[in-house]
């Protein structure tokens, strides 16, 4: 990771505002997890930094509720798992086609 290639939202973020950075290496997947939660009430900031091909990616969930606010990793699963604001623990799966009902949506930029 290079400050080059970061996304002008993570240049100085925690310097400048009230929001904690949380970041998840993912075994599985090959990437980190970068999570910007503000201290306060406010939206969430995912992010996807893919480890082979040096790129982020914003994630955004489906619905508000869906987002996350915690995230560890379970060894015996090998996935890491998202604590979720409506009370649910979620996790990655490159076979799903919605975000429990919802048309996931991606692009490249």
């Amino acid at each position: 990771m290079s400050r080059e290639r970061l996304p002008d939202e993570l240049i100085d973020v925690v310097q400048n505002t009230d929001n904690v950075v949380t970041l998840e290496y993912d075994v599985r997947f090959r990437g980190i997890h970068i999570f910007v939660t503000p201290e306060t009430v406010g939206t969430t900031k995912h992010y996807w930094f893919d480890w082979e091909t040096q790129s982020f990616n914003r994630v955004v969930p489906g619905k508000t509720d869906y987002e996350p606010f915690s995230m560890t990793y379970d060894a015996k699963a090998n996935n890491v798992l998202f604590g979720c604001r409506d009370g649910y623990i979620r996790h990655y799966s490159p076979s799903a086609s919605t975000d429990d009902g919802t048309t996931i949506n991606s692009h490249v930029l």
